[in-house]
């Protein structure tokens, strides 16, 4: 059973900027193995559209959703809301595995993808969701033959397959810039009004200002594909305590979340279903 969304609320009030959520670029979050990244050049192989016209050479390169795959001949662990996705371009690997964010390097010789320096952040979630993010991190730390279909690939290894779908890019140009309202904090079985006076605006320069309602948030922010990271973010201010649990709410969704807009709309969702739904001020 899923936590109510004050339950929620409490669990991440504990842990709200104990980290800084990563992007796929970003290298300065923890090892998986609990060792600092190590700092190297990359290699990747390129192709040209007249070796994909041809089949001589696949391009791994992409944003990726995992769909399905199979673990030691058992269905593959995913859990429902806490989507894994993987991230490629130009020898760089990052997403989500289903509670963290993760990151790396990677090269690929046409058919085998090998990832080095792994990363993850550190958020705990239900067991069920670490369970199946222990399991996809272990899958991209070995090497995988990867073949591509159009829109699908499938990554196979020792004892796994994964098959991946492509993640449609979200339209990110009307988000940009405006001034944008909180209306409402929404939970897998609730949605609750907002409270005060909370915004959000990210500017062009790759910066942005925010307010929980009760402290002014700043720093700067990435997107790729449909997914919005926060590298940098720093609160300043204190919150009245009818205020504590919006403030950490917010927070903790703002610190790695999915975009997605409809006209004048715009909802970030976080692995797990609970989210923030805007609209345009004014």
């Amino acid at each position: 059973m899923r936590p109510t969304l004050m339950t929620t609320l409490n669990a991440r009030n504990r842990t709200a900027f104990a980290l800084l959520i990563l992007i796929a670029l970003v290298t300065s979050a923890c090892a998986v193995d609990g060792t600092a990244p190590a700092v190297g050049p990359a290699t990747t192989t390129t192709t040209t559209i007249g070796d994909l016209a041809t089949g001589a050479v696949l391009n791994p390169d992409g944003d990726w959703i995992l769909e399905s795959g199979t673990l030691d001949g058992d269905p593959f662990p995913q859990v429902n809301d806490w989507r894994i996705t993987m991230l490629l371009a130009d020898g760089t690997i990052g997403g989500t595995a289903a509670c963290n964010g993760y990151g790396g390097t990677f090269t690929f010789d046409g058919e085998t993808l090998t990832v080095f320096d792994l990363f993850a952040t550190e958020m705990a979630c239900e067991p069920n969701v670490m369970d199946s993010e222990k399991a996809f991190l272990q899958t991209m730390a070995q090497p995988l033959t990867l073949s591509r279909q159009g829109d699908r690939l499938t990554a196979t290894g020792d004892g796994v397959e994964l098959s991946f779908s492509t993640i449609a890019t979200a339209s990110t140009a009307e988000v940009v810039g405006p001034i944008w309202q909180l209306q409402t904090l929404l939970d897998i079985e609730s949605a609750v009004q907002a409270l005060g006076e909370a915004t959000l605006q990210l500017r062009a320069d790759g910066t942005f200002t925010a307010s929980t309602g009760c402290r002014e948030v700043s720093g700067t922010y990435q997107i790729a594909s449909d997914e919005l990271r926060f590298p940098q973010m720093s609160a300043e201010g204190e919150c009245a305590s009818e205020l504590a649990d919006q403030d950490s709410f917010v927070i903790s969704v703002l610190e790695g979340s999915r975009i997605e807009v409809d006209g004048n709309q715009l909802s970030l969702l976080s692995p797990g279903g609970e989210g923030l739904q805007y609209r345009l001020a004014g």
